[in-house]
């Protein structure tokens, strides 16, 4: 095999948009001759490969001559570079992927730019809110099981690397603790609303991007309860009430006049409701499923395309002692709700919701079952990154508490460079 020297090479001109069309063509067809501690390419018949060994970048070549080169590209990797007679030098046929890092602890992190970044793109996941606790009542009376947790926001934007500065400073969300289950008698407590990701500084009000956290599932009470609206990219979800509340921002529409079924486009958070299922989303977080009170029914968690799945809302204990299972989770790719972290059975808990990947968010956990005459089951936590917690079964019996909601889970910032 034919190895040059280390020095550009010299070739005909007329020759060089076929190089650029395809290099292993011009090996294929050329013959090479030295000629003045350079190499000049001419045409002819060439039938193996040849091999360029890295040097420093050459200066200009003379008039009507381009050489031809390989060298570092800033990152240990080799560059197939040639440089034009007005002293231009070009490198590679593209960009490729250089670096790809994931930022998953929780708190305040930075991120350092790559020798030879082009493109950087930035992926930041909000956490899940909390899962509602479940009430606890004496026997023979109705406790109601908890409302489940919405998910965190994902937001996903391209830079020029000299947008972004040598260091970038981030901070990952910490999802949101589920609510504890009532101590008998008590209602269930409320699910922590999920913490806020940032990219682009230390301060989240002068970042240069979010990934707001979902809101907190209610805990079981007579009255029900909304889960948790989902985060948005400007703006966190709501913590659980007993009227539907609104998505975080830039979500459209009062939350009490749409539908769960109407998904919220973009970035906007699904709305939540206590009488319905929770919103869907694209790439804002799903709202945790609602919990009737008036019938006792409970609802499914939403589904986000990209962002976190709701949780599921729980199931309750009757006047007559009779149980009900909890309702499933929300996905993180098909559909409008459910298809998450599976719903418990009469006094079974709740399953978690799946974690993601580079693609989707994680799902929703599953709403608990509700017991009788014995302590109150946990709903299931959250799929990483971003996934809502499902809330824990109410229960009834002196004695008995019950259940927990599921913990959201923590949110994400992966950053993905090219050269």
């Amino acid at each position: 095999m034919p190895r040059l020297p280390d020095a550009p090479i010299r070739y005909d001109p007329a020759f060089f948009n076929r190089l650029l069309r395809a290099i292993e063509q011009l090996f294929a067809d050329q013959e090479s001759r030295a000629s003045g501690g350079r190499t000049e390419l001419r045409r002819g018949r060439f039938s193996d490969r040849i091999e360029l060994l890295e040097i420093a970048a050459p200066g200009t070549p003379p008039t009507n001559d381009v050489f031809l080169y390989a060298k570092d590209n800033g990152s240990g990797v080799s560059s197939l570079c040639w440089k034009t007679d007005d002293g231009t030098e070009t490198c590679g046929g593209g960009l490729r992927l250089i670096d790809a890092q994931t930022f998953s602890a929780t708190g305040a992190g930075t991120w350092t730019k790559p020798a030879g970044a082009v493109l950087v793109v930035v992926d930041v996941v909000g956490a899940g809110g909390g899962g509602g606790g479940g009430e606890a009542r004496a026997l023979s009376t109705a406790a109601s099981g908890g409302s489940g947790g919405g998910g965190g926001a994902r937001t996903r934007r391209w830079y020029r690397a000299s947008q972004l500065g040598a260091t970038e400073s981030l901070s990952v969300g910490a999802g949101g603790g589920g609510g504890p289950g009532g101590t008998n008698p008590a209602n269930g407590g409320n699910g922590v609303t999920g913490g806020n990701s940032w990219f682009g500084n230390s301060v989240i009000t002068s970042a240069k991007q979010w990934g707001y956290g979902g809101g907190g599932g209610r805990g079981g009470q007579t009255s029900g309860g909304s889960g948790g609206s989902g985060g948005g990219s400007m703006s966190a979800g709501s913590l659980g009430s007993t009227a539907s509340v609104r998505g975080g921002a830039p979500s459209s529409g009062a939350a009490s006049t749409l539908s769960a079924e109407n998904c919220q486009d973009g970035y906007g958070g699904g709305h939540a409701t206590n009488v319905g299922i929770g919103g869907c989303a694209e790439w804002g977080g799903a709202a945790g499923g609602g919990k009737n009170g008036g019938s006792g029914t409970n609802f499914a968690g939403g589904v986000s395309q990209q962002g976190g799945g709701g949780g599921g809302a729980a199931g309750s204990v009757s006047l007559s002692n009779a149980t009900d299972g909890g309702s499933p989770g929300g996905d993180n790719d098909v559909g409008v709700s459910g298809g998450g972290g599976a719903a418990g059975g009469p006094c079974t808990a709740g399953a978690p919701g799946a974690n993601g990947n580079d693609e989707r968010s994680g799902q929703g956990g599953g709403g608990a079952g509700g017991c009788t005459s014995a302590p109150g089951v946990a709903g299931g936590a959250g799929g990483i990154p971003g996934g809502g917690g499902g809330a824990g079964g109410g229960t009834n019996e002196a004695g008995n508490n019950g259940g927990p909601g599921g913990a959201g889970a923590r949110g994400e910032i992966r950053v993905f460079t090219f050269g």
